[in-house]
């Protein structure tokens, strides 16, 4: 498949997550998450990226490699450890996220203080709406923290 395989080769980070946003293979491979499916080329050509370990580079690899092939066994033989792989990282993933939001918000809170004059108040405002920013990202983690995807 065509688009499959522009995923493969692709080299550009913002140009395979904007591919990746395009494809619907859901008709080719109608029994598995295809949205997991093809985040394994995101996995494994950016791997850096996505601190992800060995092993599910490897799966990543081998899953999108199947994809391009139209290897449903290959695919059908991997899924299950994939899938599981793949829910580990994004549940630490989000959780490292979801930390990472907590402590610019406390450090946030630590630059304000008692405002003295007009520019106090205005890095006081300023804090507060990036605090603001920072809450509703976390509400969209936990959102998504709560639904994982289906099998």
């Amino acid at each position: 498949m065509d688009k499959l395989r522009a995923l493969q080769t692709e080299e550009d980070h913002t140009c395979l997550m904007n591919r990746m946003k395009t494809i619907d293979v859901s008709d080719i491979f109608e029994e598995y998450n295809t949205r997991v499916l093809i985040a394994s080329f995101m996995l494994y050509k950016f791997r850096g990226e996505y601190n992800i370990d060995d092993e599910l580079f490897e799966l990543s690899k081998i899953i999108a490699g199947a994809m391009v092939d139209l290897d449903f066994k290959t695919i059908s033989k991997n899924y299950q450890k994939y899938f599981d792989k793949f829910l580990a990282w994004r549940n630490s993933d989000i959780e490292q996220m979801r930390q990472e939001l907590r402590s610019q918000v406390q450090a946030c809170r630590h630059t304000m203080t008692p405002p003295k004059d007009m520019a106090d108040r205005t890095w006081n405002d300023c804090m507060e709406n990036s605090i603001q920013l920072m809450n509703k990202s976390e509400e969209k983690l936990e959102k998504m923290s709560k639904t994982p995807p289906k099998r």
